[in-house]
């Protein structure tokens, strides 16, 4: 179920065209708070457009659709689903979830190698003193720190995909 607003942006229309086009019949009413279904949605415009180029259909007054416009709008955003599908099969793109659910595992898989680190000095090099190995500790535990609190960040990528920050090489 989708809001006004995501019907508008999937079928790249304004929010207005799509309140015209539901009050005009065209569109399926919402069923409830944000219950508008995207598919409901897609198929009706498609039978709408397509009875417009048969002239099955007549153009409602209080709606003025460019049918030509329309058809450019719908292979524009087939163009890009179909851009976005082969980026994901060639492995360009992958859900942010497991991305975050990566970055969620290795970060514990950091940490839990940190924790150690102690333990292993202290056993290869026995002489160091109390004082050196909080030290040691307390180092550890600001990298444990960082690595707990690592996050997936959406917004620090721009559109395309690459980072704003350009310092940073890509992977």
């Amino acid at each position: 179920m989708a809001l006004q607003g995501e019907i508008a942006e999937h079928l790249d229309l304004s929010d207005r065209r799509v309140r015209g086009l539901i009050k005009s019949g065209i569109l399926p009413m919402a069923k409830g708070r944000g219950g508008l279904s995207i598919d409901d949605c897609r198929f009706a415009y498609i039978r709408y457009l397509r009875g417009l180029r048969t002239k099955q259909v007549e153009q409602p007054d209080s709606i003025d659709i460019d049918v030509d416009r329309e058809r450019a709008l719908n292979l524009r955003a087939d163009t890009r689903l179909k851009r976005l599908k082969e980026n994901q099969l060639q492995k360009e793109l992958a859900p942010v979830d497991l991305l975050q659910w990566v970055l969620h595992k290795t970060c514990a898989q950091i940490s839990a190698t940190l924790g150690r680190i102690p333990q292993r000095v202290k056993k290869r090099v026995p002489r160091l003193s109390k004082t050196e190995m909080e030290i040691i500790k307390r180092e550890v535990a600001k990298c444990q720190k960082a690595a707990d609190g690592a996050r997936l960040d959406i917004d620090e990528f721009d559109r395309d995909g690459g980072l704003q920050d350009r310092s940073i090489p890509p992977l």
